[in-house]
C-alpha cells in the first residue's frame, strides 16, 4: 500500500506517523492565561470545573497534550488517554507528568479510536479536533460514545463546511504554491510568507504558525465534516445535548414541561443550529437567527464551493478554478443580504481567482485575509442510557 492510499486508510494518524510529527501544540508559556481559555471553554459547555474532582476521565486524540494539562489540574481520580500517533503521545506524556497532581493515576494508551476497548465506563469522555476528516466521523464518534458511563458527559469537535469554508479556500491556495515531493520544511518556506500575515488577524490564537500550516494546509484532508447536526444524529438516541461552544443555545421553555418529551434538547439545538449556522462564517460578526431554509440554501451554497476546492486539492485541474470562481461570487450574493463585509472578503478571493485565471499571479487578497469562519464547534452531550 502506497502512502497515499494509507492517508486515505487512517486520516490523521498516517501523515503524523509519516513524518513523526504532532503539529498541534498550543502555546502555554502563560499556563495562567492558557488555563483561563479552558475554563471559559468548560463554562460554555456546562462543565463546572471542581465536578471533574475524584471521577474518571478518557481523552481520544490527546495530540501532544497540552490542553489535556488543564484537564489534569481538575483532579480527576484517573485520566486515560489514548492516541495512535507515538510522537504525539510520548510528548504528552512528557508533559504531563510535571503537571499532573499526585492524586492523579495517569495511564497512556497507543491505540486507533476504533480499536480501543476496555470494560471500564467513564464519567467523562472527551475528543477534540480528531472526529472531523475521518472517512466515517459518525461511526468514530460512537465507537468513543461507547466508553462514557451512563449520566457521564461526551464532548467532541464539530465542523460545517460553512464554519470551515475560509480555511478551506486556504488550501487551496496552498495546493496553488505547494510542492508535492519537497520536504514539509521547503513547503512551510513557501507558505509562511502567505499565511502568517491572514493568521496575524487572529489575535487570540494560541497555536504556533508553522504547526497550523503543517495540520490545516499540508496536511491531506481525505474524509467528511460533521455537523453539528450530524453529531446529534449519530449519538442521539443515547445522549442529550448538554452545552456547545460557542455557546449559542438558548431555551425559554419551563422546564415543568418538559419531561414528557426525551427528545426535547436534541431537537431544540438542531432547530437553533440551523437558524444560527450563518454565524459560523465569520468570526467578526454576530447576527440574529435567521430563517432555517435561507441558511439551508447558505450551507448548499458552502457545500458547493467547499466541493469544487477540495477537487482541485485533488486532481489540480485548471478548468475547476473558473467554476470555483463563479460558486464563490454566487456565494458572495448570498452573504451580502446578512453581512456585506463577510461578502467583500469573499468576493475579494473569487476576484483574486479570476485574476489568477488571467495573468498566473494572485493578487495581495487583503480582505480575504481578514476572513476567518469559527473553525470547529464543541458540543457536550450527556448520556442517558446504555448504547
Amino acid at each position: 500500500m502506497n502512502d497515499k492510499q494509507t492517508e486515505q486508510e487512517r486520516p490523521f494518524i498516517a501523515f503524523y506517523r509519516k513524518h513523526q510529527i504532532s503539529p498541534v501544540a498550543q502555546d502555554i508559556t502563560d499556563l495562567e492565561k492558557h488555563f483561563q481559555r479552558r475554563s471559559a471553554l468548560y463554562r460554555h459547555l456546562g462543565l463546572v470545573p471542581s465536578l471533574l474532582r475524584g471521577k474518571s476521565v478518557a481523552e481520544f486524540g490527546p495530540g501532544s497534550g497540552h490542553n489535556a494539562v488543564f484537564t489534569a489540574s481538575l483532579e480527576p481520580r484517573r485520566y486515560v488517554l489514548i492516541d495512535a500517533n507515538p510522537t504525539g503521545l510520548g510528548r504528552a506524556e512528557q508533559l504531563l507528568a510535571s503537571h499532573t497532581p499526585k492524586t492523579t493515576e495517569l495511564q497512556f494508551v497507543e491505540s486507533l479510536m476504533e480499536e480501543y476497548e476496555t470494560a471500564e465506563r467513564f464519567d467523562a469522555v472527551f475528543c477534540e479536533g480528531a472526529i472531523p476528516h475521518q472517512n466515517d466521523p459518525p461511526y468514530m464518534l460512537r465507537c468513543i460514545a461507547r466508553f462514557v458511563a451512563p449520566g457521564g458527559v461526551l464532548v467532541t469537535t464539530c465542523e460545517d463546511n460553512v464554519s470551515v469554508l475560509s480555511e478551506m479556500f486556504r488550501r487551496l491556495l496552498g495546493a496553488m504554491l505547494i510542492e508535492p515531493d519537497a520536504s514539509i520544511d521547503d513547503n512551510l518556506v513557501r507558505l509562511r510568507p502567505v499565511f502568517e500575515p491572514h493568521l496575524r488577524n487572529l489575535v487570540a490564537r494560541s497555536r504556533p504558525v508553522d504547526d497550523w500550516i503543517v495540520d490545516s494546509i499540508l496536511h491531506p484532508f481525505t474524509g467528511r465534516l460533521l455537523s453539528i447536526e450530524d453529531a446529534i444524529g449519530a449519538v442521539g438516541q443515547e445522549f442529550d445535548v448538554h452545552g456547545c461552544s460557542p455557546k449559542f443555545f438558548t431555551d425559554w421553555t419551563w422546564y415543568k414541561g418538559i419531561h414528557s418529551n426525551r427528545a426535547y434538547f436534541n431537537d431544540m439545538a438542531v432547530h437553533q443550529y440551523l437558524e444560527n449556522v450563518h454565524n459560523l462564517l465569520d468570526y467578526r460578526y454576530c447576527f440574529p437567527p435567521r430563517p432555517i431554509e435561507a441558511n439551508r440554501a447558505l450551507i448548499e451554497q458552502c457545500d458547493f464551493a467547499v466541493g469544487l476546492s477540495r477537487s482541485y486539492e485533488f486532481d489540480k485541474k485548471r478548468d475547476t478554478l473558473p467554476k470555483l470562481a463563479a460558486a464563490t461570487h454566487k456565494l458572495s450574493t448570498l452573504v451580502r443580504s446578512f453581512s456585506p463585509e463577510t461578502a467583500d472578503s469573499i468576493d475579494d478571493f473569487g476576484t483574486g481567482l479570476d485574476t489568477y485565471l488571467k495573468t498566473n499571479v494572485m493578487p495581495p487578497l487583503e480582505k480575504f485575509g481578514q476572513f476567518w469562519g469559527r473553525g470547529q464547534q464543541y458540543l457536550s452531550l450527556i448520556r442517558a442510557r446504555v448504547l
